[in-house]
């Protein structure tokens, strides 16, 4: 369950490193239109239920071995449960995805200086 966990959260960070061109596609689109605001409103509730669903899925613990057994719930809707991996991986890739343009902000920054 190690590799796992943590080959979900890398493909998820790798996902936030090609975030870029797709961000700029979908501004470029959704400039100036009704549907702005929604899509940012529609991206902050995706983002809370991943972190809900980081939280219920205790992915935390499957990364660091902090679990022996790992029941999986067989009763739960399949949709359910893909909808809030993508949920993760969705908050994972935005996360990166800002660190990476914080960053090259705060560099760009120091070397106007």
């Amino acid at each position: 369950m190690v590799s796992t966990a943590w080959s979900f959260v890398l493909i998820a960070i790798h996902v936030g490193l090609h975030l870029n061109a797709i961000v700029y596609k979908i501004k470029n689109k959704l400039k100036s239109s009704n549907f702005e605001y929604v899509s940012y409103l529609l991206l902050i509730v995706i983002l809370i239920y991943g972190i809900y669903s980081f939280i219920k899925h205790k992915l935390w613990e499957d990364m660091f071995l902090l679990t022996h057994f790992k029941f999986f719930d067989y009763d739960q809707n399949p949709i359910i449960f893909y909808l809030e991996m993508l949920s993760i991986v969705i908050l994972i890739a935005t996360v990166t995805y800002l660190l990476i343009k914080f960053s090259n902000k705060r560099k760009s920054k120091n070397s106007a200086e």
